[in-house]
């Protein structure tokens, strides 16, 4: 008797275990910032921490012909950033920046300027990632870490077609650790 009660309570567990991970997929697959289980991860590198923005692949603030020639030089892999480097670019006006989050988290807050590009659906924004800039660094932003959105829509650039590419790393977290200014819902709150 023992014996069959343990049985019915085993079985009991497994399908119970079976239910919750069935439906923590299927919640998975529907959430804005879902995990993606199987997938292949972009090889991406750090840029080094002393390079400066104008040291980048493509970036010349000079017009000689060696910089022409650099500018037209296309990376083949998305490079991480740091917050200085992407400072130094939005000063040059030599990057765009792309919120890979979800339209509710890009209207709650987001980095002064940039466009947001939700990964999860990408499908929906072809004709924003169409006419993307060629001669422009696209730098593409989540909230940092653990959030792979934006390695994720770097990869699609690259794949469609465009060469200057970067990650900022940190994103939205690591740009208001740093002190920077957020825009949105969330900026105005602090202002009031």
């Amino acid at each position: 008797m023992k014996k069959k009660k343990l049985n019915l309570a085993i079985k009991e567990a497994m399908l119970i275990l079976v239910i919750a991970v069935v439906l923590g997929m299927v919640v998975n697959l529907f959430h804005p910032n879902h995990v993606q289980i199987a997938t292949r991860r972009p090889s991406l590198k750090f840029a080094p921490d002393t390079m400066l923005a104008q040291d980048l692949p493509g970036v010349s603030f000079s017009s000689d012909q060696e910089a022409e020639d650099e500018k037209n030089e296309q990376i083949t892999e998305p490079m991480l950033i740091t917050t200085e480097q992407v400072l130094q670019l939005i000063a040059g006006e030599m990057a765009l920046l792309l919120d890979a989050r979800s339209k509710a988290e890009f209207e709650k807050s987001h980095i002064p300027g940039a466009q947001n590009v939700p990964y999860p659906n990408l499908s929906l924004y072809q004709a924003r990632l169409d006419s993307l800039p060629d001669d422009q660094w696209l730098v593409c932003y989540c909230d940092g870490p653990p959030c792979q959105q934006a390695e994720s829509l770097a990869a699609e650039l690259i794949k469609s077609g465009h060469g200057l590419v970067a990650v900022y790393f940190d994103g939205l977290n690591g740009w208001k650790a740093s002190g920077q200014e957020i825009e949105g819902k969330e900026a105005a709150k602090i202002e009031n």
